[in-house]
């Protein structure tokens, strides 16, 4: 009766909703919605939005701890995830933006490690390098298609960074 009454449009739109839905819940956990999440961190601190790189790295804590609880996890993702969440939960709790920083590069190098060793899911990707961080790990991952936009320095120094191969 309710489907009688709709504009057939709306029909094809709640059918489309309805598979779309069903699509997110039978996806595995992975590393690559887990690289995915890990982009808008780099990008706040890049415009030095401390705070909004903070939101992002709870949003990606979050989706760890769900996908390390979930049966669905493959067998093979299920230590990358647990070594990302490691390094991903001190951001959070990073005192200053300093910190912030130095702890996201510990996320980077998980990052960096994992798709190093998946070559195959490098291909929308680049790698960065930061010559002048002087601080701990100073790589990390961008989309192909935007401009360097270095998390390390920030507006400071937006634009220092080497591409690397991978």
């Amino acid at each position: 009766m309710f489907l009688k009454s709709l504009p057939s449009h709306s029909f094809f739109f709640i059918l489309l909703m309805g598979a779309q839905s069903l699509a997110l819940s039978t996806q595995l956990p992975s590393m690559s919605q887990a690289i995915k999440l890990y982009l808008p961190i780099q990008k706040a601190l890049a415009l030095d939005s401390f705070e909004d790189g903070k939101k992002s790295a709870q949003q990606l804590e979050d989706f760890l701890k769900t996908s390390l609880t979930s049966s669905k996890i493959k067998k093979n993702q299920r230590e990358p995830l647990k070594a990302l969440l490691e390094v991903v939960t001190p951001v959070l709790n990073s005192p200053n933006d300093e910190a912030i920083r130095i702890q996201f590069g510990h996320v980077s190098k998980v990052i960096v490690s994992y798709l190093k060793a998946n070559k195959d899911l490098t291909q929308n990707y680049h790698l960065f390098f930061c010559p002048m961080f002087p601080k701990g790990y100073a790589f990390w991952v961008q989309l192909k298609n935007e401009p360097l936009a270095n998390p390390y320095w920030g507006k400071k120094m937006l634009e220092c960074g080497v591409k690397r191969p991978w």
